[in-house]
């Protein structure tokens, strides 16, 4: 945790070290809006490799990333009765969008992602991996593989995230953070102005 300015910021590192391993977060704090307690539900789904969040607000949900596709309904099962208003996409990769057509149609909802990433929904082929290290290269290996060999089901995203950007419309009080690095278009969302997702 690093304190700037009085405000205490947290890091995409801690979903990794404290987030990954609970099933539940609920985090309680202090809305910049009001001085109202206000509280976020973010719940992990988790199947094998892959992972889907759902960010519960008091009405809606957003659904965070649909899996690489085997897991499509699994998730369904586990969100549909929960309004999901909207399914937000990380990045462009197969194994965070592999049950986005499937997802989106059941539910009844629309598709975000960033622009940046709109030409990988339907190849992921097409930008170059790079790794330096031993273990790098393995997982480069692996992911080529697993581009080439997966089906991408279709879909067209209905709105492109920009940095800044809130999703309260859609039921959550979350922020849109670019991070590109990953993908040129890789997202965050930054939950009551304290949890990256």
């Amino acid at each position: 945790m690093v304190r700037s300015r009085g405000k205490t910021r947290l890091f995409p590192f801690f979903l990794r070290f404290f987030l990954a391993p609970c099933r539940r977060l609920c985090y309680t704090g202090i809305s910049k809006k009001s001085e109202m307690e206000v509280i976020a539900l973010i719940e992990r789904l988790k199947f094998g490799m892959y992972n889907s969040y759902l960010i519960r607000g008091e009405k809606r949900s957003v659904l965070v990333d649909t899996g690489g596709g085997k897991e499509k309904e699994s998730i369904f099962e586990q969100v549909r009765h929960k309004s999901v208003g909207l399914i937000v996409l990380t990045h462009g990769h197969i194994d965070h969008v592999g049950g986005t057509a499937f997802l989106a149609q059941r539910l009844c909802v629309p598709i975000a992602v960033h622009k940046n990433d709109y030409d990988l929904l339907s190849d992921n082929t097409l930008r170059q991996l790079f790794a330096d290290t031993f273990p790098g290269k393995v997982i480069k290996a692996a992911s080529e593989q697993m581009f080439r060999s997966k089906k991408m089901p279709a879909f067209e995203p209905d709105l492109f995230l920009e940095d800044g950007q809130t999703l309260e419309d859609y039921g959550v009080d979350a922020k849109v953070l670019t991070l590109p690095g990953h993908t040129k278009g890789s997202i965050g969302l930054l939950v009551d102005d304290a949890i990256v997702v």
